[in-house]
């Protein structure tokens, strides 16, 4: 009957090996390597870690001017933060009123515009793109912000206002309006009366014609009396 051999579980045993240094016969340890060769190898992997002071200090000096310069981006960042809530809060939000400092910003855009306007904009109140170089000049200049369509549409309905209020008893058009109005009436009193001048005059002409008339009748009846007066 044949026997078998029993093997052992796990990683087989190495103390029948020796060191790998040549001429060192002890006894394996680890890594090929006897007790007192591996020590010498584990310093030696100690020491060659071991890094230059100077090489430290470069880093610890490379970690103060990391951070000053993150404190420096956390200044900057803040300071803008701070600027920007300023901005939002003098900015204006689409349904917001216009105040009279926004109201006077927006003028002064449009009178900007319409003198010098940009490439490719019409000065036309109508033209969207006049708007939109409005909108960009108002940003600019006086942090207000307010669409271009906001903006044709706060006109549109500022000159219909206007308008409405000149027109109004006691407005400043509706004075010119009943000047003229007075103007017109006696404008047509006068064609009237002379009309009136017109009609006499044409029964004055018709009264001088029927005179004439009745003048050359009377001589030329004469003139047929004399004629028979002198036949006789």
């Amino acid at each position: 009957m044949k026997q078998t051999v029993k093997r052992g579980r796990g990683r087989p045993s190495m103390r029948h090996l020796t060191c790998s240094v040549r001429g060192c016969n002890k006894p394996h340890r680890a890594k090929g390597l006897c007790s007192s060769h591996y020590q010498k190898h584990i310093r030696k992997q100690r020491k060659e870690r071991q890094t230059d002071p100077s090489e430290d200090f470069g880093l610890l000096i490379d970690c103060i001017d990391m951070k000053q310069k993150m404190s420096e981006v956390e200044c900057m960042y803040n300071e803008r933060l701070e600027a920007i809530m300023a901005k939002k809060d003098k900015k204006s939000s689409p349904n917001k009123a216009y105040t009279n400092d926004e109201v006077r910003a927006i003028l002064r855009a449009i009178d900007r515009v319409e003198k010098n306007p940009g490439p490719g904009v019409k000065t036309n109140p109508k033209n969207l793109k006049f708007w939109e170089e409005v909108s960009t000049i108002l940003w600019h200049d006086s942090d207000y912000h307010r669409g271009a369509g906001a903006l044709k549409s706060w006109y549109n309905k500022r000159q219909r206002e206007q308008r409405e209020s000149d027109t109004k008893p006691g407005g400043p058009l509706a004075e010119n309006y009943t000047q003229i109005g007075h103007e017109v009436q006696d404008m047509r009193d006068d064609i009237s009366e002379i009309l009136t001048e017109m009609a006499g005059i044409r029964e004055f002409r018709e009264s001088v014609v029927a005179s004439v008339d009745d003048i050359r009748q009377t001589l030329r009846d004469i003139c047929d009396l004399l004629t028979a007066g002198g036949s006789k």
